[in-house]
């Protein structure tokens, strides 16, 4: 199961159905990290729940194992609640407004909401393909292929 994201691109892939979907701004680079529409990659990603709070710009996402993350906007800490017991990790990068829009690095949502991720950013043009299991080459251009067909 794979995603494909395009930098720049409104519309993501969604390879296990052929089902091509609409983000609410274009992944892109920013300083050097690949953001996201939260809810997109969060929901693609197999998160149980995605929230965010406009009053305390905090993001909550539950992942399948029932695990809570709570991210700040513009703040590389996260708390992390699972079995009663609270901890905090550090981000990547932290989550940030894009043209209007709560964004996410990919990185750090996939992770918390995959068991395992394998990421590829390849080509001049800017392709990130997110998956629930390590790909190959092939398997990944396979990917991008199908995002272009």
């Amino acid at each position: 199961e794979a995603y494909v994201f395009k930098i720049g691109n409104q519309s993501a892939y969604w390879t296990t159905y052929d089902y091509r979907f609409a983000t609410e701004v274009p992944c892109q680079f920013v300083d050097g990290v690949t953001y996201v529409p939260f809810r997109v990659i969060a929901t693609a990603a197999g998160a149980q729940d995605v929230t965010y709070d406009a009053n305390t710009s905090k993001v909550t996402i539950t992942n399948a194992y029932d695990m809570t993350f709570v991210l700040s906007m513009n703040s590389t800490t996260c708390t992390v609640t699972a079995g009663g017991q609270t901890s905090t990790s550090t981000l990547n990068a932290a989550p940030t407004f894009i043209d209007g829009a709560c964004c996410l690095p990919i990185r750090d949502v996939s992770n918390i909401t995959f068991a395992s991720v394998a990421f590829v950013e390849q080509g001049v043009d800017g392709y990130v393909v997110v998956s629930n299991s390590a790909l190959t080459d092939d398997q990944m251009a396979q990917c991008i292929a199908a995002y272009n067909a």
